[in-house]
């Protein structure tokens, strides 16, 4: 029977549980909880080396800087919970982009999963590179992305002003915008039976609001 359910899951598509930057771009999907997992600054790109269709951050003197910048990752952990939001996605696009995680299934973990549900996880190697940068004193995070992130998981380390620069990839093409990639979370929330039917209504025929 348990495998009966596993499969309708599957049919209804591949959701993503967002729990940084994510939360607050898509303030209208739905809410979720994420059991098992705590939410960490656990991953760090090294700003001085390029890497195809990525970024890098530059000081507000025009210098690129020579640290290590730090980002939220999730962890696990039995007796913690981490609360986001669960929206449908291009995972092919989104695999592509998210250099510093690995993309694992969560499904088991989120409180009444709409289908399939991933989350990326950060990396060993990820994580790794800002263990070493704190110990060296080069781990900072990017303030805009400190302060998007200011409502889920206070900064522990030092925060900079930084300009985020992307990356062409190899064909000289820009990396596409993650608004692109994922579809708005309402997609969902317009099928909750929790909400009043004219809500649930309206959802439904709207469509994403960038």
């Amino acid at each position: 029977m348990m495998g009966a359910v596993v499969d309708e899951r599957a049919e209804l598509g591949d959701f993503v549980f967002g729990y940084g930057s994510l939360v607050g771009e898509h303030s209208g999907a739905a809410p979720a909880v994420l059991r098992g997992w705590r939410r960490v600054w656990g991953v760090a790109m090294d700003n001085t080396v390029d890497i195809p269709g990525y970024k890098r951050y530059l000081a507000p003197d025009g210098s690129r800087p020579d640290v290590c910048v730090a980002f939220l990752d999730i962890e696990p952990d039995p007796d913690a919970s981490v609360t986001g939001v669960v929206l449908e996605a291009e995972l092919a696009q989104l695999d592509r982009r998210e250099h510093n995680y690995d993309r694992v299934d969560v499904t088991a973990g989120v409180v009444d999963p709409p289908g399939r549900v991933w989350a990326y996880a950060g990396r060993s190697d990820s994580r790794e590179r800002l263990r070493d940068a704190r110990a060296d004193g080069r781990a900072v995070i990017a303030a805009a992305y400190a302060r998007s992130v200011a409502d889920l998981l206070a900064p522990d380390l030092p925060v900079r002003e930084l300009r985020l620069v992307p990356i062409p990839t190899a064909d000289g093409r820009h990396p596409t915008s993650l608004r692109s990639e994922v579809i708005d979370g309402r997609k969902w929330r317009a099928t909750n039976p929790e909400l009043p039917e004219d809500e649930r209504g309206r959802l439904g025929e709207s469509g994403p609001k960038w």
